[in-house]
């Protein structure tokens, strides 16, 4: 994964900028609190809708709200 992140990295000095964040704790391992239907996708992906996953978060949005 790490040289994933490298390949895909257009400034190297980003990288990283994850590492530094805090703040956030108190939501960790709370997602069994979610009351409301949620959909979850993308197992492994990063914070980007990349274009070669469209089809995919499309048509699970699809299926996640017909009916």
């Amino acid at each position: 994964m790490a040289g994933q992140d490298f390949d895909r990295a257009r400034n190297l000095q980003t990288i990283m900028n994850h590492a530094f964040l805090s703040g956030g704790e108190c939501w960790h391992n709370r997602l069994a609190e979610v009351r409301a239907p949620a959909l979850i996708t993308l197992k492994g992906a990063g914070d980007e809708l990349h274009p070669a996953d469209w089809e995919i978060i499309i048509d699970a949005i699809i299926r996640h709200t017909v009916g």
